[in-house]
């Protein structure tokens, strides 16, 4: 049976419809994320407690490591890029404790009492 034009752009019509009702959740998922503020606290306190530890002058790499992802997760975080911005805050999480624990481990070889 050879369907005409009508049923053809019926059929079509259909399909984008579904196709939008599929795809509507997704793009309104996309644009609802909610702000990183727990992975914010958690990157600033590492931060705190790698400076506390010394990683500023001991751990250099990864503490401005560390320093450059928070400035980055901030400036994403301003501009509401919430992903980009979670991403940032937990590598700068990690280098923060990475640059902790290097210090740390330094100042204990060098017989520094903590």
């Amino acid at each position: 049976m050879l369907k005409t034009d009508a049923q053809t752009l019926y059929h079509c019509k259909i399909n984008f419809f579904a196709l939008i009702i599929f795809l509507f959740p997704i793009f309104l998922g996309g644009c609802a994320s909610e702000p990183p503020n727990e992975d914010y606290s958690l990157a600033t306190i590492a931060i705190e407690a790698a400076k506390v530890a010394g990683a500023p002058k001991v751990s250099i790499g990864y503490w401005s490591k560390a320093q450059a992802s928070l400035k980055q997760g901030e400036e994403e975080y301003e501009q509401r890029e919430f992903p980009q911005a979670k991403a940032s805050f937990i590598k700068a999480r990690n280098f923060a404790e990475k640059a902790e624990n290097a210090a740390r481990i330094k100042r204990l070889r060098s017989g520094e009492v903590f």
